[in-house]
């Protein structure tokens, strides 16, 4: 099952969160990233035990010196009101693999650091890509793993951008010298819906060219039929069971529509 982004309601705080930490060092060599199943699965226990849990698992990482070395650690703070539970977890979890070093350690602020999971309703989630998060599910993980899915290309992508910005500036610049100017075309599979273009017409018949939301004028026309430019939005995501049909959609100019996806109070 997925959710899209801003479907979740994360758990947040103005003030820092506390945290485990965990040496990245001290991970076995197959890879730096191993420790995201491991945490998933756990998290995943956990909130099939108590469906009473809400809490969201932000991460930061960075160099340490609290396991008397300096080190590269990962920081898992919690946010929520079952965050001792979840970081108990976490602990208890990463404390029983064989050499990896672990403690509950500094106080992150969660404004400033990456989403990692939520659990919420007895269910536990995790980032599939860019906007979408999954429970683990088969089906999922199959689409994640497909290396022509457009969400394994995006979070291919996403993960490059993150090792891009780690890298030394003049490392960086010295890529861009000679990288090509003309990116190469792939061809990516994906899955949508095949909606109703009655129910596109009619919503934006009845916005008479205002957005529904703000009260505008739609910004600009279309350029193949001089129409006032306006989107059709599912109220209740059609990925969530939303219905299409006129009732369930509005007309939103572009604004408000990327705000009705990626805003805050979204």
């Amino acid at each position: 099952m997925t959710k899209e982004i801003y479907d979740i309601k994360f758990c947040k705080s103005r003030n820092p969160i506390p945290t485990v930490e965990l040496d990245l060092d001290s991970l076995p060599e197959e890879g730096i990233y191993g420790y995201g199943d491991i945490l998933f699965n756990a998290l995943s226990k956990l909130a099939k035990k108590d469906e009473t849990i809400k809490a969201t698992v932000y991460v930061y990482q960075g160099n340490s010196v609290n396991f008397h070395e300096p080190t590269f650690s990962a920081f898992f703070g919690v946010c929520g009101k079952n965050k001792k539970k979840v970081l108990d977890a976490i602990y208890a979890k990463l404390s029983a693999l064989s050499g990896v070093r672990c403690r509950f350690s500094d106080y992150i602020q969660a404004s400033h650091d990456l989403l990692q999971f939520h659990v919420e309703d007895g269910t536990a989630w995790r980032p599939l890509d860019a906007v979408t998060w999954f429970d683990g599910t088969e089906d999922n993980v199959n689409e994640q793993q497909n290396p022509s899915s457009a969400s394994f290309i995006q979070s291919e992508f996403e993960r490059a951008i993150e090792e891009a910005k780690k890298s030394n500036p003049s490392e960086r610049k010295a890529r861009l010298e000679n990288a090509p100017r003309n990116p190469k075309q792939i061809l990516v599979t994906s899955t949508t819906y095949q909606r109703n273009p009655d129910v596109v017409a009619e919503v934006l018949k009845r916005a008479k060219g205002i957005c529904e939301k703000c009260n505008s004028h739609a910004p600009f026309l279309r350029a193949k039929d001089n129409t006032p430019y306006l989107e059709v939005h599912h109220i209740v995501q059609l990925a969530h069971g939303g219905d299409d049909t006129v009732e369930n959609s509005m007309a939103l100019c572009p604004n408000c529509h990327r705000k009705a996806h990626f805003g805050i109070n979204a």
